[in-house]
């Protein structure tokens, strides 16, 4: 098994009685929680014999497949109908803002519905697969992916949001900075997103699923990470929803770094499980 994602920070304590059965696999333990599969690194190693053992903020860990992202939307639902060109009704859709969007939540996305028409709907943020929690793919290659190139081909939408959190890497003892990632003058704007039909374990139910696009970064966020979120332009909105007989591979740019910003938040809190989007498990598959 390989570990995707180095440098995720856990806090806890976490009850080992209340999260095994684990299993474990070349000496890394995975721990399932709130949709997320965690590999605990080998120095905290627990035992599960009903004791709770703690992962303080100068604990490290990596995932197999799946990690927590974070982004915010604090744009109502006039706001995101207005900035995503969407004239339909919007009576029954019910959204609050969120500054703490986490996967495996509900989230609004803009897509070309059957009839042509653009529309806003709710779907799960993520897909939980038996071996990892899929919430991003990977701009490179995902037209010919064999997990995300019909989503890709047929299924495309958009994510709105108003900031990304980010998470620099850090040395092992010490916090790790927080960065809130914006685009200034589109609030919101749309990340690239792909959709599909996925089975929910908990409900077994057929679920509406999306993921997001992340490709290489600009000079602004390569120093805080080596992956970045695909943002479109304004102007690429129609062309990426509308059906095309090729995939629109070439709007999947790096979006310029003079257009964002990147803001030093604040330190993670020790209290919670702060892990980062850009980069969340993807798949090349």
């Amino acid at each position: 098994m390989q570990l995707l994602s180095p440098y995720i920070r856990l806090y806890g304590p976490f009850d080992v009685n209340r999260y095994c059965p684990y299993f474990s696999a070349g000496g890394a333990y995975f721990i399932e929680f709130n949709w997320i599969i965690y590999v605990v690194i080998p120095d905290f190693k627990p035992a599960c014999s009903g004791r709770s053992f703690t992962l303080t903020e100068e604990s490290w860990a990596s995932t197999l497949g799946g990690m927590c992202g974070r982004y915010r939307r604090r744009s109502d639902k006039q706001r995101i109908a207005e900035a995503f060109s969407v004239r339909m009704d919007l009576e029954e859709l019910y959204l609050e803002p969120e500054d703490d969007i986490a996967p495996g939540s509900m989230q609004p996305v803009v897509l070309e519905n059957h009839a042509g028409e653009r529309a806003i709907e709710l779907m799960r943020w993520g897909f939980k697969l038996p071996d990892r929690l899929l919430f991003n793919a990977r701009s490179e290659g995902i037209e010919q992916a064999s997990f995300w190139k019909d989503s890709f081909h047929e299924r495309r939408c958009i994510v709105p949001a108003d900031a990304i959190f980010e998470w620099q890497v850090a040395e092992p003892g010490r916090k790790k900075p927080k960065y809130e990632i914006a685009v200034p003058g589109r609030e919101p704007f749309g990340m690239a997103g792909v959709w599909k039909l996925w089975k929910n374990p908990k409900t077994d139910r057929w679920e509406r699923t999306f993921a997001v696009l992340t490709g290489e970064p600009n000079e602004l966020i390569q120093p805080i990470h080596d992956r970045m979120t695909t943002i479109l332009e304004p102007h690429d909105y129609a062309q990426y929803l509308a059906p095309a007989p090729r995939p629109p591979i070439h709007l999947l740019r790096i979006l310029r770094a003079e257009e964002m910003t990147a803001r030093l938040s604040k330190q993670a809190d020790q209290h919670e499980a702060q892990l980062d989007l850009f980069s969340s498990p993807t798949t090349d598959n």
